[in-house]
């Protein structure tokens, strides 16, 4: 069974924190199950995904869920959907993946707490070695390993994580010969948090 197939047999209500399984002899019979869904109005969250259009991909998903599959939805849907999943026009060079990455990990540090759990810490600081290990550009993945060891993460607050990643950031930019960037102004540059205040004032 494909995960289409699976994800066939499941309903998710986000309203109301449940999921539904449907069941296999008789569809109109359903099994619910309580779990906590993510609440994007109760966390903090960085706002890509709303600035993306992912909410509504998402609820389209769900949708897709819930009709029991493909074959339920119309074609302009189909063919929207297709736009959406399709892959880039060739792989990403070494400059676009680099970029990426270093999106990913500022945005992981802005939106970082501000008074972390000893959990939440070691799992970024496991995160921060497993992503310098399969990082698909071998020299770039020994570069980063050798920041961590000679310079830990810090990671008792999200200020603290953010200068490190900022830090970490500037030593391969010199390294490069890439102008250092001013991490004063790294929530700024990465917190979309950070952009509303100066909107609102």
């Amino acid at each position: 069974m494909g995960l289409s197939d699976r994800l066939s047999h499941i309903k998710i209500n986000s309203e109301k924190n449940e999921i539904e399984k449907i069941d296999d002899n008789n569809k109109t019979a359903t099994t619910t199950v309580k779990v906590q869904l993510p609440n994007e109005h109760v966390v903090e969250d960085c706002g890509t995904c709303t600035l993306l259009g992912v909410d509504d991909t998402k609820n389209k998903m769900f949708q897709f869920m819930n009709t029991g599959g493909a074959d339920k939805i119309d074609s302009s849907s189909k063919t929207e959907q297709h736009r959406f999943w399709e892959p880039l026009d060739e792989p990403v060079d070494a400059v676009g993946l680099g970029n990426s990455g270093w999106n990913l990990l500022h945005t992981i540090a802005a939106y970082y707490p501000e008074k972390p759990d000893a959990q939440h810490q070691e799992d970024t600081r496991q995160f921060l070695q497993a992503f310098s290990k399969v990082y698909p550009c071998k020299v770039c993945a020994k570069d980063f390993q050798e920041v961590l060891t000679a310079t830990p993460a810090r990671l008792q607050s999200q200020h603290e994580f953010a200068q490190w990643m900022c830090e970490a950031h500037n030593h391969v930019n010199k390294i490069l010969g890439k102008p250092e960037f001013d991490c004063d102004q790294v929530d700024k540059r990465w917190k979309r948090t950070a952009i509303k205040k100066q909107l609102d004032h």
